[in-house]
């Protein structure tokens, strides 16, 4: 009899787990509002604010809808600059010919904010929010793009960024919309549940064609990680292994804040 009461509680905490570990893996789930891609055909101007200068590689296939394919302005702004990122392999003479590149195909400019910053820090936050406010007040951008508070990777100053935009913004003389770029990556949402926290409002699918550049967005976003692989350890291992680079979700993810 205690034999299979051991059994039966043994299949029962199975069951649990199984259950549990199913609902940990379960994908977040989003609604597709098609509020960005309209803002986007109808040529509002953007701009995508970053605490390092390889971070818009990340929503490249959206940069490049922007510029690419619509024409409208583009902006990158970064709050440091390439010589004082702390990270490995850097090569910052590539960095620099990447993004040099990228400002003259695709961006009205790329503006490096504060060539101190190295990290988020209260006080780094403090110093840095008036020149984000004035270069925000001085380009207008209609919409607003950065990482959401539960950052993209774990990196610290992904996390903190939309700490000093959403501050920024409320400083503004007028409200653009604001938009977070959401993580999907299932790994990762299995080690930060901060992630659920913001589920996807938007999508933007990069298998789309463009008649005006002659090729997806898709093609286009792997031509800027390709020209950034070289200075970035982060796309170094995605690009030198072509299964991985083609498994990437051919889609971008935002959730729209105000």
């Amino acid at each position: 009899m205690n034999k299979i009461r051991l059994l039966l509680i043994g299949v029962l905490v199975s069951g649990l787990f199984m259950t549990s570990a199913f609902a940990r893996q379960a994908p977040i789930t989003f609604r597709n509002t098609g509020e960005l891609q309209k803002d986007i055909n109808s040529g509002k101007t953007v701009m995508f604010i970053f605490p390092h200068p390889d971070d818009e590689a990340w929503v490249a296939g959206t940069l490049v809808l922007v510029a690419g394919d619509k024409g409208t302005f583009c902006y990158v702004c970064c709050l440091g600059s390439v010589a004082n990122v702390r990270a490995e392999n850097i090569d910052v003479p590539s960095r620099l010919q990447a993004i040099r590149w990228l400002t003259k195909t695709y961006l009205r400019d790329y503006i490096f904010l504060d060539n101190n910053f190295t990290s988020i820090t209260p006080k780094m936050l403090m110093a840095i929010k008036p020149k984000l406010i004035e270069t925000i007040e001085d380009k207008k951008p209609e919409i607003i793009v950065t990482f959401s508070p539960a950052g993209y990777d774990g990196n610290h100053n992904h996390r903190m960024v939309s700490k000093l935009v959403g501050e920024a913004y409320y400083s503004l003389s007028y409200k653009p919309k604001l938009y977070y770029v959401i993580n999907i990556d299932q790994e990762l949402q299995m080690k930060v549940r901060e992630y659920r926290k913001y589920p996807p409002t938007d999508i933007i699918d990069l298998d789309v064609f463009s008649e005006k550049m002659g090729k997806t967005l898709w093609d286009a976003k792997l031509e800027i990680w390709r020209r950034y692989s070289d200075s970035s350890p982060a796309l170094m291992g995605i690009t030198a292994r072509t299964k991985r680079l083609e498994n990437n979700d051919h889609k971008e993810y935002f959730m729209k804040v105000h």
